[in-house]
């Protein structure tokens, strides 16, 4: 009884001191998640693009790591970037061609875990040349009372007006500036005792200044050339000499082309360019020219193709991103859009664009000639050619 009461002593002492291990036991072993590499993106952004280049970059990550994708964005635009891997750590990101303009760009990398990096940039795009200014008479004949004055005027056309000066100079050695509001010029004109010629000169431009002038007829009223119907244009001009209505001849206000013709009841082309102004989206546009000439039209909306049209075949792309704006022979009557024009060029692909997705492999050639748009091959892209 002694023995075992001792034996059981020891084994009391033996399990409090940790011996036996049978209360303590061995704790289990905290296994630590496994943790994903941080996340590494940068991007090599272009200084600036041209108005009518592609507009992309290329960017560095360590995608294959944690098994990231990548989406380029453009902020409060619906544009989303394409995105191109050129090995698994290397990428590019095409937005195509996109308007003249500054965009901030997102780039977001987005790990299998569901963590993110995010890289931002600045695109500028140069804005397009300015097209060279051009003018008009409004109108080519001013008519005036012997002895009274009288003001000519000329219409301009350039996209930045508040750039353009001026100066007229008429037969009579009159020399003078020109006074310029919005699209319009003018000049006072004392005293006309009789019939002369003169000359507007205008020079517009911000970033390249060009000149254009155009001449203005001053008519003196005599017997010989009367005014029947009292608008103010002599009978030998007037191609209504007895107009149906009275009112006195205004080129700003009633009668545009100033010939005799009240350009709301009476005038069916208010400008004179030979398109009725119910087919002429330009109806209150350039003066003196043709607009049945499709050399200056070629879309025959009435808009002259070197001053007022952007869009010279129609086709809604502009002439600033159209490689195909005046392609002879006319191609009228179509819009560019995914099934005609692939690539967004301005080119018809049937029968205008032997390279449809613009990657720089004529379609006669390619595999995927209505494939990705806008990239370029190589070994690299495109291993097969």
């Amino acid at each position: 009884m002694r023995r075992s009461g001792y034996a059981l002593f020891l084994t009391i002492l033996m399990l409090f001191s940790g011996c036996l291990g049978m209360l303590s036991g061995d704790e289990d072993d905290v296994v630590d998640e496994p943790t994903e590499s941080p996340l590494e993106l940068s991007l090599n952004v272009p200084s600036g693009f041209t108005f009518d280049e592609p507009v992309g970059f290329t960017g560095l990550c360590n995608c294959p790591d944690v098994d990231a994708s990548i989406v380029a964005t453009i902020a409060d635009n619906p544009v989303q970037g394409m995105v191109h891997f050129t090995n698994p750590s290397e990428f590019s990101v095409d937005f195509g061609i996109l308007p003249s303009g500054t965009y901030n760009v997102q780039v977001v990398m987005t790990s299998e875990a569901g963590n993110t990096e995010t890289a931002n940039a600045i695109l500028t795009i140069s804005s397009p040349p300015e097209d060279p200014v051009t003018v008009s008479a409004f109108p080519p004949v001013v008519y005036a009372e012997a002895g009274e004055a009288s003001v000519a005027r000329v219409k301009i056309n350039h996209a930045a007006l508040d750039t353009c000066l001026g100066v007229w100079e008429d037969e009579r050695g009159g020399l003078q500036t020109v006074t310029i509001s919005g699209e319009y010029g003018s000049v006072q004109l004392d005293e006309i005792e009789s019939s002369f010629n003169g000359t507007f000169t205008i020079s517009c431009g911000s970033t390249e200044i060009t000149t254009s002038n155009v001449s203005v007829y001053i008519f003196i009223f005599t017997e010989e050339n009367p005014d029947t119907d009292g608008d103010g244009v002599p009978d030998e001009f007037d191609r209504c000499v007895e107009s149906s209505i009275a009112f006195f001849s205004i080129p700003e206000i009633n009668d545009m082309d100033g010939d005799g013709c009240h350009d709301n009841t009476e005038d069916t082309d208010d400008d004179a360019d030979g398109r009725p102004d119910s087919t002429d989206h330009c109806s209150r546009g350039m003066l003196g020219w043709d607009s049945l000439d499709s050399t200056l039209d070629y879309d025959s909306d009435g808009c002259h193709d070197a001053s007022e049209d952007d869009d010279d075949d129609n086709d809604n792309v502009l002439d600033i991103y159209d490689t195909c704006s005046l392609e002879f022979p006319r191609t009228l009557g179509w819009q560019t859009n995914g099934n005609e024009d692939h690539d967004g060029d301005g080119c018809r692909d049937s029968d205008q664009d032997d390279d449809d997705d613009n990657d720089a492999v004529l379609d006669i050639f390619d595999e995927c000639e209505k494939g990705v748009i806008n990239w370029m091959q190589n070994s690299e892209s495109d291993y097969d050619g």
